[in-house]
């Protein structure tokens, strides 16, 4: 498991989902929890940890809508909402693995 989370780092940074630009607050705990806050209200919390095997895992969860999908819609199936947001849960756990291996985490 990750040691304690005694870092802390700030950033804030432009998005694009779908067709709309979006602003996003970003704490990072070091080396386990990520909270994204948009301007649009969303927010999402990434957490990593351990498996018993010792693979590494990301959980994510949403809360107040989830990003590009309009708020006066039904939310999508759980298959449908991992093939919207898949590629860029990907595209975290590799850099997160490139992390581990280069000794970050």
């Amino acid at each position: 498991m990750f040691g304690a989370c005694s870092q802390l780092w700030q950033l804030v940074r432009e998005v694009v989902v779908g067709s709309e630009v979006m602003t996003e607050t970003i704490e990072l705990h070091a080396a386990a929890i990520a909270y994204y806050e948009m301007n649009t209200g969303v927010r999402i919390t990434n957490l990593l940890s351990h498996g018993p095997g010792g693979e590494l895992l990301l959980s994510y969860c949403f809360a107040n809508g989830i990003p590009g999908v309009s708020a006066d819609k039904p939310k999508p199936a759980t298959r449908e909402l991992n093939t919207q947001v898949g590629k860029a849960v990907e595209k975290t756990i590799g850099i997160i693995r490139q992390m581990v291996v280069d000794g970050k985490l």
